[in-house]
């Protein structure tokens, strides 16, 4: 078994968490056959079950930094599946765009200090952002969710 040493015991349970999920759903996958597709942005929480062979439709936008867009492209496997979407689909996810199209060295991780959230809280209030995707992203998901079953 191997073991992971963090400082933050929050941080452990977090990564104990992800493996436990990961695990349950391999699990599911090679002893009852399941047809699982997952579905998500880039937390980088699903690279592992892209190489295990699950299937992965991973969403990002056109406008997300490369290191994202090479981690993804580097897997030489059907899974993940990259879709690329003209935008991000939270208020949040908006206003960090608006942020890095002004500042592109800016929000190197998603957040880092809580002041940087408030101001991305304060700027999707003042520019009146939404937390939908638009109809032609979603049809991009659909068609490679149903491609993934195919």
């Amino acid at each position: 078994m191997c073991s992971i040493s963090v400082n933050s015991g929050s941080v452990r349970k977090s990564i104990m968490g992800r493996f436990q999920e990961n695990g349950f759903f391999d699990y599911m996958t090679a002893f009852y056959d399941c047809d699982v597709v997952h579905l998500g942005m880039k937390s980088g929480g699903m690279d592992v079950l892209g190489i295990w062979g699950q299937k992965v439709v991973f969403i990002d936008s056109l406008r997300s930094r490369k290191v994202t867009k090479a981690r993804v492209g580097a897997w030489t496997t059907k899974s993940p599946l990259p879709v690329p979407i003209s935008e991000m689909p939270t208020s949040m996810g908006k206003a960090i765009e608006i942020a890095r199209a002004k500042n592109p060295k800016s929000f190197k991780t998603t957040f880092s200090r809580e002041k940087d959230v408030q101001a991305m809280e304060t700027l999707a209030r003042e520019q009146n952002l939404d937390d939908l995707f638009n109809n032609e992203d979603l049809g991009r998901i659909a068609s490679a969710v149903s491609q993934m079953f195919g």
